[in-house]
């Protein structure tokens, strides 16, 4: 198991990916540090999670348990919004956002031909 481990208890930082509604009730999907994914009941989370929320969870014998990480959430959801915010000033400096749009294509393999088509 990833995270910190001490004795027969581990620790890990999960994030609520997101919310859905099922049949047998509201549903969270956690991504795990390893990148893979888990559908839990949103019951079994802290009352008032969220999407994009950082959770402590601590498993032993007793189960999991799960935190609310909020102060970690705001900083890191600050953080990405600062750094979309220095992409989009970025990309509106180098001449104008419609040549920024039509660089980032290229840069990413795809080209366009001049009337704005996608070369396959």
């Amino acid at each position: 198991m990833s995270g910190s481990e001490t004795g027969s208890e581990w620790r890990e930082q999960w994030i609520v990916d997101g919310l859905e509604d099922s049949p047998r009730g509201r549903l969270a999907r956690v991504e795990l540090p390893s990148g893979r994914t888990r559908v839990l009941y949103l019951s079994e989370l802290p009352e008032g999670v969220r999407e994009g929320e950082l959770l402590d969870v601590r498993g032993g014998v007793e189960g999991l348990r799960f935190t609310r990480l909020e102060a970690e959430t705001r900083r890191r959801r600050a953080q990405a919004q600062a750094r979309l915010e220095a992409i989009n000033a970025a990309s509106l400096s180098r001449d104008g956002p419609q040549r920024s749009h039509q660089q980032g294509l290229q840069d990413g393999g795809v080209q366009l031909t001049p009337d704005g088509e996608i070369t396959l």
